[in-house]
C-alpha cells in the first residue's frame, strides 16, 4: 500500500486474510495435536456446562469490547473537540509510548496456560511466583525500552516530515510509557483475575475504568 502497489480496498481484503489464514493456520495445528473436538455436546446432559460456557463467553467478549472502547474513547474525543489535525500528532505519539509494552503482551499470553493448569490444581503457591517473575522481567524489559525510547525521542520525532509539527505530541509519549511502565510492573494481575472464578470482575473494573 505504501508503495501503491494495491488500493485501500485491496490493502483490506489482504488483512482480512490474513486473520483468515491465523484461523486455518491453528485449526490445522489443534488437528495435527490431535485436541480438536468436533463432537457437539448433548445439550440434554451438558445443560450446567453449556451455561458456563456461554456465561463465560459472554463475559469475555464483553470485558473485551468494553476494553477496546476505552482504548479508544480519547482518540474520539480529540477529533470531537479538537479536529483530526491534533488526533493525528496524539495518535502517532500514543503508538510510540506503547512500544514498551510489546513484552508484557508476549509474557502475558505465555502465563494464561500456566495460571489456568495452577487455578485448575488450587496451586497458589506456583500463582505467585509466576506474578514475581513476570513482573520482575516485564519492568526490566519495559524499563529499557522506556529508557530507549525517551533518550532517543528528538531523533525520532526528527526523521518524521514536518518534525516540528509532530514533536509536540513528545510529552503525550512521555505520559503513556509511563503509564505502561506502571501496567507492566503489575504484571499479570488481569490475567490472574480472568483465569479464576472470579473473571466477572474483569467485566466491573473494565466498565469503571
Amino acid at each position: 500500500y505504501a508503495f501503491n502497489l494495491i488500493n485501500k480496498d485491496g490493502l483490506i481484503l489482504l488483512l482480512l486474510v490474513s486473520y483468515l489464514c491465523a484461523v486455518i493456520f491453528l485449526l490445522g495445528y489443534l488437528k495435527k495435536m490431535k485436541v480438536m473436538y468436533t463432537r457437539f455436546l448433548d445439550i440434554s446432559e451438558n445443560k450446567g456446562l453449556l451455561k458456563q460456557v456461554l456465561m463465560f463467553g459472554a463475559v469475555i467478549f464483553m470485558s473485551g469490547a468494553t476494553g477496546f472502547i476505552a482504548s479508544k474513547i480519547d482518540v474520539i474525543m480529540l477529533s470531537a473537540y479538537s479536529g483530526l489535525a491534533f488526533t493525528v500528532i496524539y495518535s502517532i505519539a500514543f503508538f510510540i509510548g506503547t512500544v514498551i509494552e510489546i513484552p508484557r503482551r508476549s509474557i502475558n499470553q505465555i502465563a494464561i496456560p500456566f495460571l489456568s493448569q495452577a487455578w485448575k490444581e488450587g496451586d497458589t503457591m506456583k500463582i505467585g511466583q509466576l506474578y514475581r517473575k513476570t513482573s520482575v522481567n516485564q519492568l526490566l524489559a519495559g524499563f529499557l525500552l522506556f529508557l530507549l525510547v525517551w533518550c532517543n525521542i528528538d531523533d525520532i520525532f526528527g526523521i518524521m516530515p514536518k518534525a516540528d509539527v509532530f514533536s509536540a505530541g513528545k510529552y503525550v509519549v512521555l505520559i503513556i510509557a509511563l503509564c505502561r511502565l506502571t501496567d507492566m510492573a503489575t504484571s499479570v494481575n488481569n490475567e490472574i483475575i480472568l483465569t479464576s472464578s472470579f473473571y466477572k470482575i474483569n467485566l466491573f473494573i473494565a466498565l469503571i475504568s
